[in-house]
């Protein structure tokens, strides 16, 4: 904002209109797709669908904390398990609402703020590492299942390798389905990952003894 080539001075605090931008192409086109995001229909996402949003893009789980304890002085891990995320993921998260706030018209992310600070160069190798960084990341845990459902059940290694491909076409009919489907599949998802870790820790924080 403002749109290519608009006449609108940098001070005023209102949308520029139409009328106030030249008749070119790329001010027809940047019109165009402010009229259609008008007229789309609003979808709402819920507390539970941002909360469970949040949760799978951040921690995902519990998976590797008992080895982390194992590693050193319990307290010492505690504390700084409990720094982590004031020190880090608050400051992380308060930056990301500053951009979405600043942004509120963007589709685009982080992507698209450093396009809009750093130029469409840097933005570009951005968007690129970050697509390479993403594919590999999501690549990663259908292996990751593959490889615990192998050690609890004893799966034969010709089936274990259909695992991961189960996953992606799961995960991408799920896609396709649209979004209400996908918000109502990661809220069942988030309470099959939570459940057990709420009772397990309810179970044994009573049990919990000094040495």
């Amino acid at each position: 904002w403002p749109p290519p080539h608009s006449t609108a001075g940098a001070s005023k605090s209102y949308a520029p209109t139409p009328r106030e931008t030249c008749n070119c192409s790329h001010c027809t086109a940047f019109w165009l797709m402010v009229t259609m995001a008008a007229e789309a229909p609003a979808r709402h996402i819920t507390t539970v669908n941002l909360f469970v949003v949040c949760f799978f893009w951040t921690i995902g789980g519990f998976y590797g904390t008992e080895g982390v304890l194992a590693t050193g002085p319990p307290l010492v891990v505690l504390a700084f398990c409990c720094a982590l995320p004031l020190l880090y993921s608050l400051p992380t998260a308060l930056i990301s609402v500053e951009l979405a706030t600043m942004f509120p018209e963007t589709t685009g992310g982080q992507c698209d703020y450093v396009r809009r600070v750093m130029g469409p160069r840097v933005g570009a190798h951005n968007t690129y590492w970050v697509w390479i960084t993403t594919v590999i990341d999501s690549a990663l845990y259908p292996q990751f299942v593959a490889a615990a459902l192998q050690q609890e059940f004893d799966l034969d290694e010709q089936f274990r390798r259909w695992i991961p491909m189960g996953i992606v076409v799961l995960m991408a009919g799920i896609n396709m389905a649209g979004i209400d489907w996908l918000l109502r599949f990661e809220v069942l998802l988030g309470a099959v990952t939570m459940v057990p870790c709420v009772l397990l820790l309810g179970l044994g924080v009573p049990r919990i003894r000094s040495e």
